[in-house]
């Protein structure tokens, strides 16, 4: 389910490509990082593979999924450590700042507001820096090699950028050559391991030519990451493979800050709520009100389910303008297990929580009650309409505007919470800070002690 609040929105206009090719134009959200319109497709058939369905058209949908498996996936092993040190949000802004470009294929983004060539821009003919490729196979820590980039001015134009599965690993420029590097994971490393072992039986079976080989290469430090618990308490550090100095050492967190979400997408807490998960919950569902933005909202994001079939067949048997009334009021919020940790929890909030921000403090009310919402202020209230969609003017597609495509079913019984926003457990008696970081350490204090109290009452 996708929320959003309805902001400003930064479009970008790309060409992809193919080498020289141009393949379609599109409007790119640089909020949301996903396309928004495809408004002319010239060479369908150099598109990436799978673009073009029965009909020969290309949809948004597929573009969008193409786009967003062109980043390093979530999944991978420290991909958290490496947005934080780089101050990103998403490694789909990495993949920006390399106009998509791969080794592993010709495809790229070309702006069209500044427009450049494949062969000033193309890795297979232009060197790179490593500072990326250091990062992503996990060789920066505490700047401990004298390899460690600074992350103030790393280079983000990189095949790095662009580098898929959930190995640590990175493309490097060895003796002239492009060189494609794997880690492994885990305390034994042992997928490299792996690799030269198969090289070998394939040595036996096959011709030069027909096999990948692969062998052994150092490339500075190696860490393994080490997670244990010591009666109730969990520690998360890391080691050094040649050393065995401990590195980086940091217990648990038990304080989760909201403050200042203004929203995005709700799988992106979900980690959250399935870490601070006690008890199952019910929360209000959304009702879609018909229209051609609804039936494409859900043809995007759902269209390829039967549940996604079942709703765009109920939207085509629905007069548009009304809502799809017959869904279910409700949805269930329930996991299979319930973390140990954390005991306690607080979750902090201020007024700019909005979106998809407040349903997280709306899903830990309904399914935590190990956590506490502190917070000075209500929410900003921007929950109750959602799922936006961008709507040109048809005169001038250079005009347009975010328009909602659901609304929550508490709205029909008046229970909307956009007029006040939501309020916290318990509000903080300090003053609110100008600049978050200006005073979350205080804020962080009190809320601590508090909940220490609150312990010792029970």
């Amino acid at each position: 389910m996708l929320r959003k609040a309805v902001n400003l929105v930064t479009l970008a206009h790309y060409v992809l490509m193919n080498k020289n090719t141009p393949v379609l134009s599109f409007d790119y959200d640089l909020g949301d990082h996903k396309a928004v319109r495809i408004r002319e497709v010239f060479a369908p058939e150099a598109a990436p593979f799978g673009f073009v369905d029965r009909r020969g058209d290309i949809s948004k949908a597929e573009l969008n999924y193409w786009w967003r498996h062109r980043a390093i996936p979530a999944s991978r092993a420290h991909v958290k450590r490496l947005l934080e040190n780089l101050q990103l949000e998403s490694t789909l802004v990495l993949a920006e700042k390399s106009f998509g470009l791969s080794l592993s294929d010709r495809y790229w983004l070309n702006d069209e507001d500044d427009p450049a060539s494949w062969d000033a821009v193309n890795f297979f003919d232009n060197d790179f820096s490593d500072d990326l490729g250091f990062l992503t196979l996990g060789q920066d820590l505490a700047g401990s090699s004298p390899d460690a980039p600074d992350y103030r001015t790393v280079s983000l134009s990189s095949p790095n950028s662009t580098l898929g599965g959930d190995l640590l690993k990175k493309w490097k420029i060895v003796n002239g050559e492009r060189v494609l590097l794997k880690s492994g994971v885990g305390f034994v490393n042992q997928e490299p391991y792996n690799e030269v072992a198969a090289t070998a039986l394939h040595r036996r079976l096959m011709e030069p030519g027909e096999f990948t080989p692969y062998t052994l290469f150092e490339d500075g430090r190696r860490v393994y990451d080490v997670e244990f618990y010591s009666g109730s308490k969990e520690y998360d550090y890391e080691i050094d493979a040649a050393t065995g100095e401990t590195l980086n050492m940091t217990e648990l967190e038990e304080l989760m800050a909201g403050m200042g979400n203004g929203g995005g997408s709700d799988s992106a807490y979900e980690p959250l709520l399935r870490l601070l998960y006690d008890h199952e919950g019910a929360e209000d569902a959304m009702e879609y009100r018909v229209s051609d933005l609804a039936v494409a909202h859900v043809r995007e994001f759902a269209g390829d389910t039967e549940r996604g079939r079942g709703k765009i067949a109920r939207m085509e048997r629905t007069p548009a303008g009304e809502f799809l009334t017959d869904g279910p009021k409700t949805y269930r919020i329930h996991y299979d297990s319930v973390s140990p940790r954390p005991r306690r929890a607080g979750l902090l909030i201020d007024g700019k929580v909005g979106s998809s921000g407040e349903q997280l403090v709306l899903e830990v009310r309904a399914s935590s009650r190990r956590t506490t919402v502190y917070g000075q202020d209500n929410t900003l209230g921007c929950l109750d309409f959602s799922n936006c969609e961008i709507l040109y003017f048809p005169q001038d597609p250079t005009r347009w505007m975010m328009l909602p495509t659901t609304r929550s079913c508490r709205v029909p019984e008046g229970r909307g919470i956009d007029s006040a926003g939501i309020a916290p457990d318990v509000r903080i008696p300090l003053p609110l800070p100008e600049v978050l970081t200006d005073n979350v350490d205080a804020w962080t204090l009190w809320v601590a002690e508090d909940m220490k109290t609150e312990k010792r009452k029970e």
